[in-house]
């Protein structure tokens, strides 16, 4: 269908969760993020030409880096190949959207946490041509600015704003029955708010009234980017994760939210099939040598 004149569309998908766990028996990296996933994003993204593409929070595990459960031997030397590929599929997403943005989330703090923790002397290292930036932060290892990618930090106060009624953060409510955490959210909220952080799919809304009239908010989690079959750490397969992307039609005044439900590697929007790829072997023949 046309594009209906001064509507905009943003893309958005949240929580990556960009890592591996390595067999060190065969050295193959089993990734916590979700290759078919993130290639369906980028055939949606090139699909629609969206104004705005967004990434929003927690695109990086960095499951050696927490102290919040027991680490296993074969996250070791994985850190580097993660931040390659992170690195790789946002800059894809940035080649065909007008503006990427990305949101801080939990997990990609957990490196500065780290290191204020463990070795106060290296917190808020910088390189001396960028003293603003310090060289464990996302945007740094990622080379976001170099990529095309707008990057929002102070999670959780974090946000992103399409108008002045809907805003997009990465989350930190959670409730443990589905679709609760959106009507916590929505309850709370005073404009339409996408959040990630829950790894679901869920959406609820709440009609605030006025004299003058009623304005409708509502409270939206697209799912996740990540595996949901228990590999991720922290994670079990009998969690209620899944996996899926939402679509923003927004103008000055208003928002539409379009989910956009993946299973098993595929997805459907406006009656068009989009199926995964595993793209391996293309990191394969651009990065040789690192395990891919």
């Amino acid at each position: 269908p046309q594009r209906v004149r001064g509507m905009k569309a943003a893309v958005m998908g949240a929580d990556a969760h960009f890592g591996f766990r390595r067999d060190w028996r065969t050295g193959t990296l089993e990734p916590f993020h979700s290759r078919r996933s993130l290639s369906i994003l980028l055939q949606l993204i090139e699909a629609i030409e969206p104004d705005w593409s967004i990434l929003a929070g927690d695109w990086m595990d960095y499951a050696n880096w927490s102290g919040k459960f027991p680490k296993e031997p074969e996250f070791v030397a994985t850190t580097q190949p993660a931040l390659i590929e992170a690195a790789y599929i946002a800059a894809r997403v940035a080649a065909v959207s007008g503006k990427t943005t990305m949101l801080e989330g939990n997990h990609d703090l957990r490196p500065e946490r780290a290191i204020r923790e463990s070795y106060m002397e290296g917190f808020g290292l910088c390189a001396v041509d960028n003293l603003d930036l310090p060289v464990y932060s996302v945007p740094h290892l990622l080379g976001l600015e170099k990529r095309g990618v707008e990057y929002i930090g102070g999670y959780p106060d974090g946000a992103i704003w399409l108008n002045e009624h809907t805003r997009i953060i990465h989350g930190y409510t959670v409730r443990g029955t589905p679709g609760a955490t959106a009507g916590a959210v929505v309850r709370e909220a005073n404009q339409t708010t996408g959040f990630g952080h829950i790894h679901r799919r869920e959406m609820a809304s709440r009609t605030i009234r006025a004299r003058a009239g009623y304005r409708t908010i509502t409270a939206f989690c697209p799912g996740c980017l990540c595996h949901i079959d228990g590999r991720v750490p922290g994670s079990k397969a009998s969690d209620q994760w899944q996996q899926g992307l939402s679509i923003v039609w927004y103008d000055d005044e208003r928002a539409t939210v379009v989910p956009v439900e993946i299973d098993n590697g595929q997805a459907v929007y406006n009656g068009a099939r989009f199926a995964g790829d595993d793209y391996a072997a293309d990191l394969r023949r651009e990065f040789e040598g690192w395990g891919f």
